[in-house]
Formats: C-alpha cells, structure tokens, sequence
C-alpha cells in the first residue's frame, strides 16, 4: 500500500508553499489528493515523486537549451561572453 502525505509534509518535500501547490493543481501541473473524509486530503507518495522525476528531468532538458540561448543573446547583442557555458568556466 501506497503511503499518504498530508498537505505541509508535501509543501515541505517539495519545498513549495500551500499557494503554489494548489495553484500547480489547478493547472494541472502537480497530482490531486485523494479525499480520505471530510475536508481531509492526502497525496500519494508515489505521486509526488514521480512528479519532482519528472520535474527534474525537465529542468535538466531545459538546462542546455537555457545556457544556450543566454549565449546566443550575448553574441547577438555584442555582450562581453566570457566563456562561460553551463555555468563552468571554460
């Protein structure tokens, strides 16, 4: 059996507030909670961490294309570039 989260250990996990966790659920971006009564939720906790993978896979993606495009706006706008890509200094 799948253990359950209460809302401020998921807040805590996450490292989200309460605004953002039901602003993320309102966009569909993060899990719903299941209703164990009334006006009491919990999260799956398979749930949460597929959903901080699969968050992190993202930004990990992202992280190249990011360095990227910051260093094509430099050399576009004629910036100083020091060499700097992906955060370490060449």
């Amino acid at each position: 059996m799948d253990q359950l989260l209460r809302r401020r250990d998921v807040e805590r996990i996450c490292a989200i507030s309460r605004a953002t966790l039901y602003r993320y659920i309102k966009k569909n971006v993060f899990p719903r909670p299941i209703r164990i009564g009334s006006g009491s939720v919990r999260w799956r906790l398979s749930d949460v961490v597929k959903w901080m993978e699969d968050a992190s896979d993202l930004l990990s993606s992202l992280k190249g294309e990011i360095f990227t495009f910051i260093k094509k706006e430099y050399i576009k706008n004629d910036y100083d570039y020091d060499g700097y890509d992906q955060g370490e200094a060449t």
